[in-house]
């Protein structure tokens, strides 16, 4: 995948802990040329509940625009508020309708949303960065 938000996102992700799953949407369609509704989503190879505070914090109070969450199932998940709360059942059913009905009628704030994933892509890039270094195998 070459889109740099998604390298970005891994870059600022693995310095938590090594990632099994990643998923972030490009800002534009690449077929269509339109805005895409962002959202980030990962599984760390091992469960971090410590590190629940730390995202939802980055959810809260990187973000400009609009209002973010965090959602943890399988994946965690950092999605747009107006997004999460679109969801018509506890495992996130009817979010791909939700998601599909925003980016059909609301590209401006589909554009917003887009500013703002670059801001909690950063801020969990700094983040990860005044970490401690986790104790663990040497590699060799």
């Amino acid at each position: 995948m070459n889109d740099s938000r998604f390298i970005q996102a891994r870059e600022a992700l693995e310095q938590f802990a090594p990632l099994i799953r990643l998923k972030s949407i490009p800002a534009i369609h690449p077929t269509y040329g339109s805005w895409q509704l962002p959202e980030l989503a990962w599984r760390f190879a091992e469960a971090r509940d410590d590190l629940r505070e730390t995202f939802t914090s980055i959810a809260r109070t990187a973000p400009k625009n609009t209002e973010w969450t965090l959602v943890e199932r399988k994946n965690s998940f950092i999605l747009p508020l107006r997004l999460a709360n679109s969801a018509t059942g506890p495992n996130g059913e009817g979010i791909s309708e939700a998601r599909l009905s925003i980016v059909q009628s609301d590209q401006e704030f589909c554009a917003a949303a887009n500013e703002d994933m670059d801001l909690i892509i950063q801020a969990i890039a700094e983040a990860g960065s005044k970490r401690e270094p986790r104790p663990g195998p040497s590699a060799t």
